[in-house]
């Protein structure tokens, strides 16, 4: 286990009660400020503070899911398969899914951030990897940006939401970073077609095909499908979808879009395929998602 010292900035908490903040994949409301998240397979991201959490000292067991758990304040006792570990403020750890897992404090007050992963190919390094306990150097940071997602996700105007998908957005790429460390060696093109997926971000309105990308990267388009699976779990299309998604939940927080102009925005030329494909994805239609997100911002039900 890692023992670098880690100098975090993060006030300490006066922890009294049990609470928690977060973001949950099956909540619609909540892709509009995490999408980039739930791009790259996250399935929730918590804040949470505890008194004696898992003090039931109930026995490890699998889980269907990666975790990654970050201690910002206390101790935290981990089972990894055979292995116990203990964290200090600081320190991460990664369980992969179907390993035993088991988590509690050692002191009473313990605060920490923890992610629920899809068990999906872009993670299998850290399934390779049996799971590992390290000194987190971007602890802060991290902490900044989940914070500033929730609160705006709870309580900000729609310019705060908007602010937030930023956030996501390098949220995203910290955690791709810890990712990234476990490959033994980066994907050739992965670069490129980050570069691209940023294009598509800036541009979903263009025609953008399987064909087109792949010559772009100088690829076939099986290899293409391949690199997109390895980097991101899914099909170049679908890549393209969740881009343009994201976009959707940008714009319809704004009021100047009507449904018609959103779904030309993005390169729909019908209302009614946009939201079919919308409602397919975020679970709701555009039109009850801008009801739903601007009315949790006023105050309206």
């Amino acid at each position: 286990m890692s023992t670098l010292p880690v100098r975090l900035i993060i006030p300490p908490q006066e922890i009294s009660e049990h609470s928690t903040a977060g973001l949950q994949r099956a909540n619609p409301l909540t892709h509009a400020v995490a999408q980039p998240l739930y791009a790259i397979g996250i399935i929730q991201a918590i804040i949470a503070q505890r008194i004696d959490f898992g003090a039931d000292k109930a026995p490890p067991r699998r889980r269907p899911s990666h975790t990654i758990t970050l201690v910002l304040q206390g101790e935290l006792e981990v089972v990894i398969g055979r292995r116990r570990e203990v964290l200090g403020p600081g320190m991460i750890c990664c369980c992969p899914a179907d390993q035993l897992h088991a988590r509690r404090s050692l002191r009473r007050a313990l605060w920490m951030i923890y992610f629920e992963v899809e068990p999906d190919p872009r993670w299998e390094p850290l399934a390779e990897s049996g799971g590992y306990v390290r000194a987190y150097e971007s602890t802060d940071h991290m902490y900044l940006l989940l914070s500033r997602i929730v609160e705006a996700h709870r309580h900000g105007d729609v310019s705060a939401r908007l602010a937030a998908l930023e956030d996501a957005r390098a949220l995203a790429e910290l955690l791709r970073r810890e990712l990234r460390r476990l490959r033994r060696k980066p994907h050739k093109y992965a670069g490129d077609l980050r570069r691209i997926v940023a294009e598509i971000r800036q541009a979903p309105e263009r025609e953008w095909s399987i064909g087109d990308i792949a010559n772009r990267l100088r690829l076939s388009p099986r290899s293409l499908n391949r690199l997109c699976q390895h980097e991101y779990g899914i099909s170049p299309m679908e890549l393209v979808i969740q881009q343009r998604l994201s976009r959707a939940a940008e714009l319809l927080l704004e009021e100047d879009y009507t449904i018609e102009a959103v779904a030309r925005e993005l390169g729909y030329r019908s209302p009614y395929s946009f939201s079919n494909l919308f409602a397919r994805h975020m679970g709701i239609r555009p039109g009850q998602f801008r009801k739903l997100a601007t009315g949790a911002v006023s105050g309206v039900e």
